[in-house]
């Protein structure tokens, strides 16, 4: 079954990325759901704006089910560090 990959935050941005890594290599297959869709279903589902809740993950579930998602594919490690040079620039 899918899993879901996140966004990182400030404080681990990386951390998305190397659980979406560690889950693949243990045969999970994980997928990016556009955080604006899934915005939009649940207000159109139960007329909320707000992005927290108790139902975000039956409404994650359900956008994924209907193929509202892209599968993630795991950069090459020069993609990586091309990626990590690029972040510490822009600091």
């Amino acid at each position: 079954s899918p899993v879901l990959k996140g966004e990182g935050s400030r404080e681990a941005p990386d951390l998305p990325d190397n659980i979406a890594n560690w889950l693949i290599e243990r045969g999970s297959d994980v997928v990016l759901v556009n955080p604006m869709t899934t915005k939009r279903y649940k207000e159109n589902r139960d007329n909320s704006p707000s992005k927290r809740g108790p139902k975000d993950a039956i409404i994650i579930s359900d956008v994924i089910s209907r193929g509202y998602y892209t599968t993630f594919r795991p950069s090459d490690e020069i993609f990586r560090r091309f990626q990590v040079l690029v972040k510490n620039r822009e600091h």
